[in-house]
Parts: structure tokens; C-alpha cells; sequence
């Protein structure tokens, strides 16, 4: 779907929200840092959906999952380490 459902729930509080002139909600989406696309995915799910409000600051929470050496979240998964590549999806 998308994320249509969550799209449609978020529109509705920001309706509320615009409505009631000193509310202000802070949401927080999570990106995991493997796929430089997962940025251009959230920015078309966040601009297709019209989710600007001036009442809502969005928070981009990028998750610390990757210490490497055989402790690494992308290592136990099968996969080289990633540890640079999830870096480097955020910095470029």
C-alpha cells in the first residue's frame, strides 16, 4: 500500500492539529541506512501524500545498528559489512 494507511491517519491529526492553533506534533521515521533509494522513497511518500503541516516537525531517526566485526546487524545477516555504505547514505 505504500504507507498509504499511515498517510491518510497522519492527514487526519494534521487536520486536528491545524484546527487547534497552539498544538504541535513531533513525528519521528525511522531509515536503516542500506539502500541509498530509502531517502528518495521517504521524500516521495512524504511529497505524494501533501504531509506539510506547520504544526509538525518531522524527525529523520537514523538507527545505530552497525558496529561491525561479527557484531554487525548487515554481517549477521549474510551480507560484507555495510557499515560505510549506511554512512555514506546519509552524508551524500
Amino acid at each position: 500500500m505504500h504507507g498509504r494507511y499511515l498517510a491518510e491517519l497522519t492527514k487526519e491529526v494534521l487536520v486536528d492539529l491545524e484546527a487547534s492553533k497552539y498544538q504541535h506534533a513531533e513525528y519521528r521515521i525511522s531509515i536503516y541506512g542500506r539502500k541509498y533509494v530509502e531517502w528518495d522513497i521517504l521524500a516521495a511518500w512524504y511529497c505524494q501524500n501533501k504531509l506539510y503541516s506547520d504544526n509538525v516537525l518531522w524527525l529523520i531517526q537514523v538507527q545505530a545498528t552497525s558496529y561491525c566485526k561479527a557484531g554487525c546487524l548487515f554481517c549477521r545477516g549474510g551480507h560484507s559489512c555495510m557499515l560505510q555504505y549506511s554512512l555514506s547514505t546519509m552524508l551524500l
